[in-house]
């Protein structure tokens, strides 16, 4: 990405192994697959932006992998009331 401000958004849709993935920039589409499984958060159900709170995904990556820019604003939506 170049400098400066970017929207960054992540998009789930439908449920269990039927679950895709989403990612645009800027509103536009840059990867999507399928989520097959979803992990809640384990760190006293914290939710970290700009850095790993808990173990990297693997390998190659190294937490926290601290992000050095600005995160000006974070907005969780769900678009979908939960399950009962």
């Amino acid at each position: 990405m170049a400098p400066g401000a970017h929207s960054i958004a992540f998009e789930l849709t439908g449920r269990g192994a039927n679950a895709i993935g989403r990612l645009t920039i800027d509103g536009v589409p840059v990867g999507e697959g399928a989520i097959p499984k979803i992990a809640l958060p384990s760190y006293l159900g914290a939710l970290c932006v700009g850095r790993t709170c808990g173990s990297p995904v693997g390998r190659p990556y190294a937490a926290p992998f601290a992000f050095t820019g600005e995160v000006s604003d974070v907005r969780i939506t769900r678009a979908t009331p939960p399950r009962p």
